[in-house]
């Protein structure tokens, strides 16, 4: 019979595999593990082969064939994120080489009259941002204030309360 021995990765305090019935600890941290054709060690490879192992193979190899399934699992996976990414980068590209087209096509059609008309309503934006900013600046300050006054009015009552003696 084959034989495998594993233990616990760092920072690891127990790994328990319910497929195998295997169960580490820190008391317990290296085992190994008979296993034949019919042993399900899905989780051991999982737990071996993952970003962040939970176990570390110290001897043996593992079934290729379990092995093919677990990348098996995560080749599907792989192909559909690398599917996404090209397509998104696709129409991107797409995206935005139409509105550059677009873009040198409007600029190059248009008369001076409707340039001149597009920098003054352009200024015209820039000072309604500009009094959108001087009003919410007040607004700011005003409420400073009423914080300020209120604090103000909390401060004496705090300070209340039963008045020492100089008897005392």
């Amino acid at each position: 019979m084959p034989v495998l021995k594993v233990g616990l990765a760092p920072n690891r305090a127990a790994f328990y595999d319910p497929k195998t019935n295997i169960n580490l600890n820190l008391s317990n941290p290296i085992r190994e593990i008979y296993y034949d054709d019919n042993t399900d060690l899905s989780g051991i490879c999982h737990a071996i082969m993952c970003q962040q192992p939970a176990l570390i193979l110290y001897e043996g190899k593992l079934p290729q064939q379990v092995v093919d399934q677990w990348l098996s699992k995560y080749e599907l996976v792989l192909k559909q994120v690398k599917n996404r990414v090209s397509f998104i980068q696709e129409k991107s590209s797409d995206i935005v080489a139409e509105s550059v087209k677009q873009q040198s096509l409007i600029e190059n059609s248009k008369p001076e009259e409707e340039i001149k008309a597009s920098s003054v309503e352009i200024e015209e934006k820039k000072e309604v941002e500009t009094e959108i900013e001087e009003l919410f600046s007040e607004h700011e300050n005003k409420h400073e204030e009423h914080k300020e006054a209120e604090e103000e009015k909390e401060k004496p009552k705090r300070g209340r309360g039963r008045k020492k003696s100089s008897e005392e």
